[in-house]
């Protein structure tokens, strides 16, 4: 457990020292090792609390955004890691120890697509592969987060809310819609800030023909530099897997021009003051879709009937335990 968080920790200083990010498959061996318990329930929470020494550490400024609920937020994180650990225990208490190898990526797989895009609290932060070294629009009390295209004559040619607003901020509605910008250069994708975060944005856009991704953010300067350095390892990451360049401008955060290989060509500094960003990038070809995206809702089918067949295992199970007991019991 203590092997484990110490791994992941270590993995991400990786963005001031890169080859430390290899120490995430560290992470990822010890992990495993924690499934190797003698019950389900020891399982969870040697997972559970693994998560928690992961997840809490680098998410620490989320006491200064939610104060004492950001202990339940981190506790929500680190139940996935519980459930993984819960999971692939079964599996190998229950018969299935030739096979536990080929279904630990299977689940884990299937896990962190529910976590990072299915559910309300959709966050694909700190998943391990980020440490791998690699306007507002009202109308009445509705409004959308927006970014404006204004060209030279101050007309506007084009605008995109954001999809995904940030849960439990006044963030406006999700967009209705997603469009790509037919700039004089080519076709041009915007999403605003979080919506980087989110395939079923970024897919959107690369779908529609975007060569270029233009990112919009805003990054709170007393979030700190934590905060600021953790969003920043997103745009290369989404670079590199749809093959596009993206150009990434924060408020007080760091913004990136970052080539369609996920290399940072140039960046500004957390809070630099009067700083001019200037990077050439040439607008993809050929974007292409990764083939996760098929892959991980296969591996989170696969998850469930893996869950739902070991709970009608444990459930036979008691219910023949019952039986025997009543059985077992001298008659009167």
């Amino acid at each position: 457990m203590f092997l484990a968080a110490l791994c992941f920790q270590a993995a991400y200083v990786s963005i001031h020292f890169p080859a430390a990010g290899f120490l995430i498959f560290g992470y990822a061996f010890f992990l495993v090792r924690l499934t190797n318990q003698s019950t389900v329930r020891q399982a969870f929470y040697f997972g559970l609390a693994t998560g928690f020494l992961c997840y809490a550490p680098q998410l620490f400024f989320f006491w200064h955004i939610f104060s004492a609920a950001a202990v339940v937020l981190w506790l929500i994180l680190a139940a996935w890691l519980g459930l993984f650990a819960a999971i692939c225990c079964g599996c190998l208490r229950g018969g299935l120890p030739d096979k536990i190898m080929w279904l630990i990526p299977i689940v884990w797989t299937g896990l962190e697509y529910f976590r990072s895009e299915l559910y309300y609290l959709k966050f694909s932060w700190m998943n391990a592969g980020y440490a791998l070294p690699p306007g507002l629009n009202v109308i009445g009390i509705i409004y959308f987060n927006t970014a404006f295209v204004v060209d030279p004559n101050g007309d506007v040619v084009f605008k995109q809310a954001k999809s995904v607003p940030v849960q439990f901020f006044q963030d406006g509605l999700p967009a209705r819609k997603q469009a790509v910008w037919e700039s004089p250069w080519g076709r041009i994708g915007v999403c605003i800030c979080y919506d980087l975060s989110y395939t079923r944005v970024t897919d959107s856009l690369v779908s529609q023909g975007a060569q270029l991704l233009i990112v919009p953010t805003m990054d709170v300067s007393e979030w700190g530099r934590h905060q600021h350095e953790l969003h920043s390892r997103v745009a290369p990451v989404r670079a590199a897997e749809y093959d596009i360049p993206i150009f990434r401008v924060a408020s007080s955060g760091i913004s990136q021009a970052v080539q369609a290989n996920g290399y940072v060509t140039a960046q500004t500094h957390v809070g630099g003051i009067d700083e001019v960003l200037s990077a050439e990038l040439t607008l993809a070809k050929h974007p292409r879709m990764p083939w996760d995206r098929v892959l991980a809702p296969l591996c989170l089918g696969f998850t469930i009937v893996i869950l739902v067949l070991r709970l009608l295992v444990t459930v036979k199970t008691i219910i023949a335990g019952r039986r025997a007991r009543a059985l077992a019991q001298p008659k009167t």
